[in-house]
């Protein structure tokens, strides 16, 4: 198609030191004007341990708190999204692991990479949701990183040191939208988290500008109250889901370990992956495939357990959608 460039990738944003317990902005450092196809947060964790001990289950990617984008133009790439939640959703795009260091309580760098698809891999024509740069003059882009406990049961004096490189596959010119205009702009968002044992539902958005095209659903034992994607994966929690609007069902009694299965085949996975199901609305690969939430009505993911579940039993759900792209583009 005429105003496509090849891809390139670019890894000149490298080493920038990332605050413990507090927010690192990268969006200065982000360059407008090329598609960015997707780029990747490669975090790397320096342990100096001193009585360190009790590694926790996936703490690499509980470190990373939350990820935001937000253009001048008030789109909203990436919601404040965990880090957990955005690399079990690479994995179906990516149809692998991405990349994650075993965390041990020794003196080491342990590494984990954070992959962001803003093109989609899995449709017939992944641009329909690139970055296109070239409408902003701006990018608010920034991380929340936490600090030592979220690695360990016993931090003890353990000190950690962050910093985080940032490879970037983009178009090598600026894209021209006027001969490869997008489709949408792609946001990757989080509903609040629900203890399954006091409420089995979570209602998701509906608005005039936004379609849905995957849900990825968290479960979880000995979570946090109010903390996305916490505790520690479990595929003993949800039994059946289902996805209902005022019209009626768009997942009608999807079977958890059924699903997963799917899932498993569907994305080319060696294994499952466990505590998360992915609920995919565009699987003809057309980006018109999504559910159009103007023109439903109020669109609830529900289920029922497998048992009666613990309190702190917790169910999370990361919605890939694209809204309407502003200023005309």
């Amino acid at each position: 198609m005429a105003g496509r460039t090849p891809p390139i990738r670019d890894t000149r944003i490298r080493g920038i030191p990332v605050n413990l317990n507090g927010k690192t902005q990268l969006g200065h450092l982000l360059h407008m004007g090329p598609g960015i196809y997707d780029l990747s947060l490669v975090f790397n964790v320096t342990l100096t341990v001193g009585a360190t001990s009790g590694v926790i289950q996936e703490g690499l990617l509980k470190l990373i708190k939350q990820i935001y984008m937000k253009t001048d133009a008030g789109d909203t790439p990436l919601d404040n999204v965990s880090g957990r939640a955005m690399y079990k959703c690479a994995i179906a795009k990516a149809k692998c692991t991405p990349m994650i260091d075993t965390l041990a309580a020794a003196n080491a760098t342990y590494r984990v990479e954070i992959p962001i698809y803003f093109a989609d891999p899995l449709l017939l024509r992944p641009e329909d949701t690139i970055l296109d740069t070239n409408r902003y003059q701006s990018v608010q882009f920034e991380i929340l990183c936490g600090g030592i406990a979220d690695l360990f049961t016993t931090p003890g004096t353990g000190t950690i040191v962050v910093t985080v490189d940032m490879p970037i596959t983009r178009s090598k010119t600026r894209w021209n939208s006027a001969e490869a205009s997008i489709a949408g702009v792609v946001e990757y968002s989080q509903r609040n988290p629900v203890d399954a044992s006091v409420t089995t539902e979570i209602k998701l958005e509906n608005a005039p500008d936004l379609t849905l095209k995957r849900i990825y659903m968290h479960a979880a034992t000995a979570g946090a109250s109010g903390q996305q994607w916490s505790g520690t994966n479990s595929d003993a929690l949800v039994d059946v889901v289902n996805l209902t609007d005022s019209d009626g069902d768009w997942v009608q009694d999807g079977i958890w370990l059924e699903t997963q299965a799917m899932n498993k085949r569907e994305y080319s996975l060696e294994s499952n992956v466990s505590g998360v199901n992915v609920f995919d609305f565009v699987k003809d690969g057309s980006i018109k495939s999504g559910i159009y939430t103007g023109s439903t009505g109020e669109l609830v993911l529900g289920w029922t357990n497998q048992s009666a579940p613990a309190a702190l039993s917790m169910v999370s759900v990361l919605t890939e959608s694209y809204r309407t792209p502003r200023l005309g583009a």
